[in-house]
């Protein structure tokens, strides 16, 4: 059974100002059970209004998605992963009128709504190109598709330019908003379509993959589709003296197998896989990493500046 140390649940709820539910989701466990955590090693909770403080979302972001693009609380909630009495909350701050309620069922029924912002739906239909295998990688390891077909991928501020390539690869005109957790800064995109969703299935990206991800067969082979998944979720550094390349990734058990199998095709390595609490890891360091690094990086195509 998953436990976790006072330190470990402390840094998690008080310095990465995560909720309990994305805690939950993070190691594979119910909500009560992180809440059981907090009571066992007596770790004060934040009240309401200090929880939703925490977040913060400029007035054109919840003004664009719930007058423009006529989402409801409940789904901006969804989207941007807070409590949905966390958006009415700001909302209320910058004064952004609600809708009535005879409006809000009115928009509910609208079967079909024109676009405001474009985006190109048959951006990863077949054939497969090494820029697809790229974001599909990208997507695997840092994107999040929901099931009413809504796709958000977010990074760190940081990247804020690699999402705007993401965005430019999709034909999209979409706006990317900045948001802030806590100390934490991060950019995010989100589009909607049907057509896409269903085309990021037929690769193995699906909803809540956190535990589940695994990659199709035509992209095991892929070198983009794995630079795409180190870039997401993996890492690319030098060992603690600075002598020695270490290259790795994280994930469930299917993807990280997936990578493994792909690595010693390249490369020379035993490496073995290694579990954390429903994660799984896989990382080759020194010269066996080399190849693997030359296979990945060593090639033209779209990749994360930082690694």
């Amino acid at each position: 059974m998953t436990t976790i140390t006072r330190e470990e649940l402390d840094k998690l709820y008080n310095e990465r100002g995560l909720t309990i539910r994305q805690i939950a989701a993070q190691l594979g466990v119910c909500d009560k059970t992180v809440q059981s955590w907090m009571e066992k090693h007596n770790l004060p909770r934040r009240d309401q209004h200090e929880a939703q403080r925490r977040y913060f979302f400029s007035r054109e972001m919840l003004d664009d998605l719930y007058n423009q693009q006529d989402l409801s609380t409940y789904q901006i909630a969804r989207q941007l992963n807070v409590a949905h009495t966390t958006v009415q909350w700001w909302m209320e701050k910058y004064d952004l009128p609600r809708r009535k309620k005879n409006e809000s069922a009115r928009i509910s029924h609208i079967s079909f709504r024109h676009r405001i912002y474009t985006l190109n739906e048959i951006a990863f239909n077949p054939p497969l190109t090494d820029e697809q295998a790229y974001w599909l990688g990208f997507l695997m390891a840092d994107g999040c598709v929901r099931d009413d077909n809504s796709i958000t991928i977010a990074v760190q501020a940081a990247d804020y330019a690699h999402l705007e390539q993401f965005r430019a690869f999709l034909g999209s005109n979409h706006p990317i908003y900045q948001q802030q957790r806590g100390t934490y800064h991060s950019a995010r995109l989100t589009v909607a379509s049907a057509q896409l969703a269903a085309a990021l299935k037929h690769y193995g990206v699906i909803p809540r993959k956190s535990f589940v991800a695994s990659a199709s067969p035509v992209l095991e082979p892929n070198p983009h589709f794995w630079r795409g998944m180190i870039d997401g979720d993996g890492f690319l550094s030098w060992s603690s003296k600075g002598k020695a390349p270490i290259i790795g990734l994280c994930g469930s058990q299917a993807i990280v197998s997936q990578f493994a199998a792909f690595c010693y095709q390249v490369s020379d390595t035993r490496s073995n896989i290694h579990t954390m609490k429903n994660i799984y890891e896989f990382k080759v360091s020194g010269l066996n990493a080399l190849p693997i690094i030359a296979a990945l990086y060593g090639v033209p195509g779209s990749a994360l500046p930082r690694k």
